[in-house]
C-alpha cells in the first residue's frame, strides 16, 4: 500500500524543552516560524489521511548533517563551517557556542526512511530520528578545525543569539529502536570526517566554483 513519509522536524517542532532528551510526546511548541510551518503539514497530513485514506509515517529529523550539504543556506552549521574554513575564513557563531544540538549523520537518516518504507505501521506514527545526545556548536567546531589543521580562530559572539534560538535539544530514539530497529551507527568524529573528505574532493562543487 502506498505510504507518505514525511520529513519533519525535532528540535524547532519541541521548542525550548521541558525535559531532555524529548520523546516524540513531548508537547509541540515551536519558536520559529520553520518549525510552526512543519507542524502545520504534520496536522494536513492527518487530515489528509482521514479525508482520503493515504497512510503517512512522519520523522522528526534532529540536526542532518553529510556530505553534499548545502553550505550556503541557514541551516546546516557544520557545512558552513567546512566551507568557511575552506575560504580561509573563521567560522562565525551565534551567541556563546554553548547552544546544543543533535547532529545525525546523513546515512543513518537514509537507513530509517529505507526502514519506514518497507514497514507496515499504524497511519500517523512518529519516530524522532537522531543521535540522542546534544553536542555544543562551539565544541563541533573546534572538531572541525582540528580535522582540518586550519591556523583560523572562532569568532564567538560576532553575531547575537537569535531570538528563535533554542539553546538545548535532543532527541529520545526510543520509538524509532524499539519500533524500527534502528539507531545511528555512524559517531559525531565519524562523520565529521566523511563531511570534510567530500567537500575536500569536491571543492568546486560544494563552493559552486
Amino acid at each position: 500500500m502506498e505510504r507518505f513519509l514525511f520529513a519533519s522536524t525535532g528540535g524547532a517542532l519541541y521548542g525550548e524543552p521541558e525535559c531532555l532528551p524529548c520523546n516524540e510526546g513531548h508537547p509541540i511548541q515551536p519558536l520559529s516560524v520553520y518549525g510552526a510551518a512543519k507542524y502545520a503539514f504534520e496536522v494536513y497530513l492527518s487530515t489528509y489521511y482521514q479525508t482520503y485514506g493515504l497512510p503517512v509515517t512522519i520523522l522528526r529529523y534532529a540536526n542532518v548533517y553529510g556530505p553534499r550539504q548545502n553550505p550556503y543556506g541557514e541551516a546546516g552549521v557544520i557545512a558552513i563551517f567546512i566551507r568557511q574554513m575552506t575560504e580561509g575564513r573563521s567560522p562565525i557563531i551565534f551567541g556563546t557556542g554553548e547552544q546544543e544540538r543533535d547532529f545525525v549523520y546523513v546515512g543513518d537518516v537514509i537507513e530509517a526512511l529505507m526502514l519506514c518504507a518497507g514497514r507496515s505501521l499504524p497511519s500517523g506514527s512518529v519516530f524522532n530520528i537522531g543521535s540522542g545526545v546534544g553536542t555544543p556548536v562551539k565544541r563541533v567546531a573546534e572538531r572541525v578545525l582540528e580535522l582540518m589543521d586550519n591556523p583560523v580562530e572562532l569568532r564567538l559572539g560576532a553575531l547575537e543569539t537569535r531570538p528563535d534560538e533554542i539553546m538545548e535539544i535532543s532527541a529520545d530514539i526510543s520509538a524509532a529502536r524499539e519500533r524500527l530497529d534502528w539507531q545511528p551507527t555512524t559517531s559525531l568524529d565519524e562523520g565529521l570526517r566523511e563531511s570534510i573528505a567530500w567537500f575536500s574532493e569536491n571543492r568546486e562543487l560544494a563552493l559552486g566554483l
